[in-house]
């Protein structure tokens, strides 16, 4: 296990976040959250479904707090 694993996640809905804030239109997130992921991921020493699923994952982490708020 690379010690990258875990800081990705909160890096990538971090950028997600700030392109939300930015004005992404919303259907683009979730593209733009596994485009992010996996283009730090590759530059960080992981391999890429691993970047793809941490992409993944960060939709579906914002997804379900969003969820919850509402």
């Amino acid at each position: 296990m690379n010690p990258f694993d875990s800081i990705l996640l909160p890096i990538t809905i971090g950028l997600t976040q700030v392109a939300k804030l930015v004005g992404l239109p919303k259907r683009f997130v979730p593209l733009f959250a596994i485009v992010v992921a996996t283009g730090l991921g590759l530059n960080l020493g992981l391999d890429w479904p691993t970047s793809i699923l941490v992409g993944l994952a960060s939709i579906g982490l914002y997804s379900s707090v969003k969820n919850i708020v509402e």
